[in-house]
């Protein structure tokens, strides 16, 4: 390592924050787990002044938190404000990597100005929510590629959504496969302590949103009951819409045959009890949690906007969300002999022990660029 590596390079990441811990963040958190750390280190601009989910964890990996609030006090003058100091008093950042795209063309624009040299805008979606709020998203979207000058995404077609005809770099959502592979003994401990030892278990791992489409993925399960009564649905996560979600299974009957699990940071443990996958998005990026079912060697259902490149195995069944919940129903009950998929994952560049030293090599390439 040359003189101007002597300490590692600061690479500042702008995220969220908060109790989130959704595919975004566990993104990030896999790659930085993975990078080495005495080469590249991660610091973090987040937008919740409280305590986050993975901040413990982010400090004792060697890692800097800085807190702005305008997630909770909407006052924009105020965070121009704070990113304006904030990126005079701390030059050492000459990356910043942004994945907030709501707010990214303030970000970018404020560290233009103060000449942070490298600005990469990384793109996880390839549309927007079907409301007031996601069209204006999608207006602010569309100017990012303006104030960043270096363009990730996670598939080709959320770099075209963001960048349009811009020259993008695809990193790809790649996952722990040793968190993730299938293990009978841990399937039989998880269906012993929640009771479920002979059902057939529909999961989902998902933030409880529009995005993620549980109020769908509800009806397909009510539908799957009529044939089948001994299932049951296992949900992980949060999110703003999960008492409408509950009121849903509680008003159609089967609140009984579903279980929220909340969030849980060991995610990869309770696939192992699913026999179907199934992720009925209006829209994603690509979809971590698909690269993960298919590592653990799960049936995968999902929806046909979810792009091909998610498809890594021959395990993911992409069904329209113009079908109705019954045929829906019908193609998830069949159920498959889980099989283990992991060699040609690997070889589709989704090892994320392989593709963290690609990333850190992308910044260390960068960085020997700007000085």
């Amino acid at each position: 390592m040359t003189k101007a590596f002597d300490e590692p390079i600061r690479v500042l990441q702008i995220l969220p924050g908060g109790h989130v811990c959704g595919g975004i963040e566990n993104f990030v958190m896999n790659y930085y787990r993975n990078l080495d750390r005495t080469k590249v280190q991660f610091d973090f601009l987040v937008h919740y002044n409280d305590k986050g989910y993975y901040d413990d964890e982010i400090l004792k990996l060697g890692g800097k938190i800085y807190y702005t609030n305008i997630r909770n006090d909407k006052k924009i003058i105020k965070y121009i404000k704070y990113l304006n100091n904030f990126f005079k008093e701390h030059k050492e950042y000459k990356i910043i990597h942004g994945h907030m795209p709501g707010l990214a063309p303030l970000y970018f624009f404020v560290a233009r100005i103060n000449h942070v040299k490298c600005r990469i805008a990384h793109s996880h979606v390839t549309d927007t929510e079907k409301t007031l709020k996601g069209r204006l998203l999608k207006l602010i979207i569309y100017s990012i590629s303006f104030f960043s000058n270096y363009y990730f995404a996670c598939s080709k077609e959320a770099g075209k959504f963001m960048f349009k005809n811009k020259k993008f770099e695809i990193i790809n959502n790649a996952i722990d496969f040793e968190k993730f592979k299938y293990d009978e003994n841990k399937r039989l401990k998880i269906r012993e302590e929640l009771g479920i030892d002979d059902k057939f278990v529909v999961g989902c791992v998902g933030r409880f949103n529009q995005q993620k489409n549980h109020q769908f993925l509800i009806r397909i399960f009510y539908e799957l009951l009529k044939n089948n009564s001994n299932s049951v649905l296992l949900l992980i996560g949060e999110g703003e819409l999960e008492n409408d979600i509950r009121a849903q299974a509680s008003n159609l009957g089967i609140i009984d045959k579903v279980i929220f699990l909340g969030v849980k940071n060991d995610v990869g443990y309770w696939y192992n009890a699913f026999d179907s996958f199934v992720l009925p998005s209006n829209f994603e990026g690509l979809g971590i949690v698909l690269i993960e079912s298919q590592v653990n060697g799960l049936p995968t259902y999902t929806s046909s906007v979810v792009p091909e490149e998610a498809n890594v195995s021959n395990l993911i069944k992409f069904i329209s969300l113009s079908d109705d919940p019954k045929e829906w129903a019908k193609k998830i009950a069949k159920g498959k002999i889980r099989v283990d998929k992991t060699f040609e994952i690997d070889r589709k560049g989704y090892n994320l022990k392989k593709e963290a030293i690609k990333l850190q090599n992308k910044y260390i390439d960068l960085y020997k660029e700007l000085t």
